[in-house]
């Protein structure tokens, strides 16, 4: 019985690095068109549809895997579905990860510092944050900071740290992830009459 828990868990494992693939590459999709809301609104909204969709892309994926390997005997548990769902999202934050150090170390040359800077300085968005409280908000929490001394402290952060606060959001999100998924992925043994 170890032994068959070993190759179900392997077995999800593989399924699960191919999936998280698929998944990472919605991730880096959404940050790109995240990164282009900065410089164009026309970005934001499909940024958000991409976010907003990631459970449905999870689900799709894991039904895939499910599909694949189940036996119509035995069903398909939520331990399986939650333990590819999982696997599959913790090589998607890694993924993500990797393509924001990539980005930022070599291609970003500091663009995107400068493109947040210049939204923040557009009149409409300037009086939105004054407007909401933000600006004040934002100089009570920092000790008076405003927010382009936020963006030009950013620009002094390393990209590994970037890629690691995605790692740390991931460790606690894909495990919520992963039960909202198995739990529209689990399917009961096929019930055989005589």
């Amino acid at each position: 019985m170890a032994q068959n828990a070993k190759s179900l868990f392997a077995q999800a494992n593989s399924y699960a690095m191919l999936h998280g693939l698929y998944f990472g590459l919605v991730g880096i999709i959404s940050v790109a068109l995240m990164r282009l809301s900065l410089q164009y609104d026309w970005a934001a909204l499909p940024s958000y549809l991409v976010v907003l969709s990631s459970p449905i892309v999870a689900i799709i994926l894991t039904r895939r895997f499910r599909n694949d390997v189940m036996d119509e005997k035995v069903g398909f548990s939520f331990g399986r579905a939650y333990i590819h769902a999982l696997l599959m999202g913790f090589y998607a934050g890694i993924i993500v990860a990797l393509a924001i150090v990539v980005y930022l170390t070599w291609f970003d040359h500091g663009h995107t510092y400068d493109a947040y800077e210049a939204m923040l300085s557009r009149p409409d968005v300037a009086a939105q944050l004054q407007a909401s409280g933000m600006d004040a908000q934002v100089a009570l929490a920092t000790g008076g900071k405003t927010m382009k001394d936020i963006i030009d402290e950013m620009r002094e952060v390393p990209p590994a740290n970037f890629a690691a606060v995605i790692i740390y959001a991931n460790l606690f999100l894909s495990p919520i992830l992963a039960l909202f998924v198995a739990a529209f992925c689990w399917k009961r043994p096929a019930v055989h009459h005589a």
